[in-house]
């Protein structure tokens, strides 16, 4: 995993206060919700790990606004003993971070799977044209071979001429089953 520097995570940060101010009224105090979506973002784009430390830096930061903001935040949600939000919230930075950490090592093996798919290509290419030379190779004596065996058979007789034309049959079978 590559740590995150400050200015990498900036951003992230920004637009969840941006979103935060804005989205404020509209959620009327749910702590919870506000958080989503920094966190999931986070997760998402880092990890399973980074989702978790964002839900509990949220946790915190949102706890600072609300109170900056004259609202109560999540420090009253935990003295309601109402903690389930927090939970919630850490779950789904780890959640959306382990969809992030399984895609990243999905991808790691497609790549591996596919430089495997192309080294055996490569072998099996390889291994046709190998067998291809050889069978050439097998033929070419075998055309040698029942040319001679028939001019023998046509010149010898007896038990020669028959030896000649077994030989003749044969390669000419060895050269059609090659």
């Amino acid at each position: 995993m590559r740590v995150r520097t400050p200015l990498q995570i900036l951003p992230v940060v920004t637009a969840n206060v941006i979103l935060f101010v804005a989205l404020h009224p509209l959620f009327r105090g749910d702590v919870t919700a506000l958080a989503l979506i920094p966190v999931g973002a986070v997760g998402s784009a880092y990890g399973a790990l980074p989702g978790i430390g964002a839900a509990l830096a949220a946790i915190l930061a949102h706890t600072i606004l609300f109170n900056l903001l004259g609202t109560p935040g999540w420090d009253a949600i935990v003295r309601e003993n109402a903690v389930l939000g927090s939970v919630v919230v850490v779950a789904v930075g780890a959640l959306s971070g382990s969809v992030h950490d399984l895609y990243r090592a999905l991808s790691r093996a497609n790549s591996r799977l596919a430089a495997e798919s192309e080294r055996l290509q490569l072998d099996l290419t390889s291994r046709e044209e190998y067998m291809s030379v050889l069978a050439y190779e097998l033929r070419n004596p075998l055309v040698g071979i029942r040319a001679a065996s028939r001019v023998l058979a046509v010149r010898l007789t007896g038990q020669d001429r028959t030896m000649g034309e077994a030989i003749a049959t044969e390669t000419a079978r060895g050269l059609s089953s090659s």
